[in-house]
């Protein structure tokens, strides 16, 4: 064969190096992305556990939230990341009292205050979790109004993730 310079020999090796490192990175993110779907499925069994409606109530909200994010033609990375956010976004309910989350009647405004942490207790849990902060993000804010009336920050209009905003109408 032919006689290879030291630049091509170089070249070459730089190319193979390259090549391996991408497809390193591909396979590590594809098993943290498995893991990522284990875990949501986890915290998702844990909610379901403390109340068997939750699970209910989440997939038909994650089912609205998807068809909204696909009508509006957002990337699928997005409507992948509204629907993770949608399975989990009542999860900070299993850090509120059974008592206060099964009453019956209306809650006075201590209450109120106390069942409104739950979207801060979510978002916490999610954002533990490596490359979970935009969800977490969407979690937190899926109570905000677009007039600006909601929880927990009081944002409104646009400053309102997109995902929150569509949690938000499908959660209705």
């Amino acid at each position: 064969g032919a006689q290879l310079s030291l630049c091509d020999w170089k070249r070459e090796a730089d190319v193979d190096m390259y090549r391996d490192k991408t497809l390193q990175h591909h396979e590590r993110a594809q098993s943290q992305g498995r893991e990522m779907r284990e875990l949501i499925a986890c915290l998702i069994a844990t909610g379901e556990a403390k109340d068997p409606c939750m699970a209910h109530h989440s997939e038909h909200v994650n089912r609205l939230s998807v068809m909204i994010a696909r009508q509006l033609g957002l990337s699928e990375k997005t409507v992948a990341q509204i629907s993770d956010a949608a399975q989990l976004h009542d999860i900070g309910e299993i850090g509120v009292s059974d008592l206060l989350r099964l009453k019956k009647s209306a809650l006075n405004k201590t209450e109120q205050a106390e069942m409104r942490k739950h979207v801060q207790i979510g978002a916490q849990i999610i954002a533990r979790a490596p490359g979970m902060g935009e969800i977490a993000q969407i979690v937190l804010h899926h109570h905000e109004r677009y007039d600006g009336a909601g929880y927990p920050d009081s944002l409104e209009k646009e400053d309102i993730p997109i995902g929150s905003r569509i949690i938000a109408i499908a959660d209705s």
